[in-house]
């Protein structure tokens, strides 16, 4: 889930019952799409359990951006992202080897669109 409405944040909250009690939250990632002076954001993080293993989580989240003429000049922005977190990184120590969190899935840009298609 991300921190805040809007947030470039990825955090987790564990608990041993879904109904709670809840942790605190741990920062997970922060999308490098996101930039306010672009008008580009990210959204709609979430865990994909069919996907992940017993040592990594792999978590989508989705960016766009505030108008629709930056999506149409730079239609990459608009795919679903996926990254691989370790658990110990959410979890703490003892849950799963230490490792970096890697970026994957990403669309490539389609050749067709080298051009700016709107001012």
């Amino acid at each position: 889930m991300l921190d805040v409405f809007l947030s470039p944040t990825i955090v987790a909250y564990t608990a041993h019952d879904p109904w709670g009690p809840w942790s605190g939250k741990t920062e997970v990632y922060v999308c490098p799409e996101a930039d306010p002076k672009r008008g580009t954001f990210c959204y709609a993080s979430k865990q994909n359990p069919v996907y992940s293993a017993d040592e990594t989580l792999v978590i989508s989240y989705a960016a766009n951006a505030n108008d629709l003429a930056t999506v149409v000049n730079d239609p990459s922005l608009y795919v679903p992202r996926f990254i691989r977190v370790p658990v110990e990184r959410i979890f703490g120590a003892g849950h799963g080897t230490r490792g970096r969190i890697e970026l994957f899935g990403r669309s490539v840009r389609n050749p067709l669109l080298k051009r700016r298609l709107l001012p």
